[in-house]
């Protein structure tokens, strides 16, 4: 085993950051930085993230009712399953409708802001689902041996569940998931405003109560 002395580490000339295999590498402080760039880089190209803590519980309902009017244009509005909504003027324009509320509240989860259009337009599919229920002059087709609403709803009091779930699927399951999800999203949308009124009125009324004191 041999020796080192002093004299000779001396001699050893020192690495300048000129050199390429002398860079300096990163210190502690800097590593997270360093990462958190890395990891910004990675993620600028990807969609935004749907999870978010502090994005309203109400940007996930208006999401899912644009969920479900979105799958009612790609099922069957009728008995004849080859028959889907999508393939109608009125069923495309309902699965655009569905797509253009999932998008702005994807959106709305990552940012916080909301874009109230696709959620006025979602009423239009809703009104014409309550039109085919009660205002069509042509009685829904349940099926054989089932005259209307009353004889529908009549087989659950029989516990003919079965015949129930034939009917609703001989009457369309597009129609009822169309008619589901605008009602959702425009229920949720009228109380919100009323929420948001309501929360108005209390920031209100606290902020004349500490003016008084």
């Amino acid at each position: 085993m041999t020796e080192t002395h002093p004299e000779e580490l001396q001699e050893l000339e020192p690495l300048h950051e000129s050199d390429p295999g002398g860079a300096p590498a990163p210190s502690g402080a800097a590593e997270p930085q360093y990462q958190a760039m890395i990891l910004q880089r990675l993620m600028s190209g990807m969609a935004a993230p749907f999870f978010n803590l502090g994005a309203d519980k109400a940007y996930y309902r208006f999401f899912f009712g644009g969920l479900l009017i979105t799958l009612g244009a790609l099922m069957p509005f009728d008995s004849d399953w080859t028959h889907l909504g999508y393939r109608s003027f009125t069923g495309a324009l309902w699965l655009i409708i569905g797509l253009g509320v999932m998008w702005t509240m994807w959106g709305a989860i990552s940012t916080g802001k909301v874009r109230f259009r696709w959620l006025l337009l979602a009423g239009i599919p809703l009104l014409w689902s309550l039109w085919h229920l009660f205002m069509n002059p042509e009685p829904p087709d349940f099926g054989p041996g089932i005259e209307g609403w009353g004889d529908l709803f009549a087989l659950i009091g029989k516990r003919e569940l079965s015949a129930f779930g034939n009917g609703l699927q001989h009457y369309g399951p597009g129609r009822l998931f169309v008619l589901l999800g605008s009602l959702y999203v425009e229920l949720t949308f009228i109380l919100g405003v009323f929420g948001g009124v309501q929360k108005n009125k209390q920031i209100k009324a606290g902020r004349a109560a500490a003016r008084r004191r």
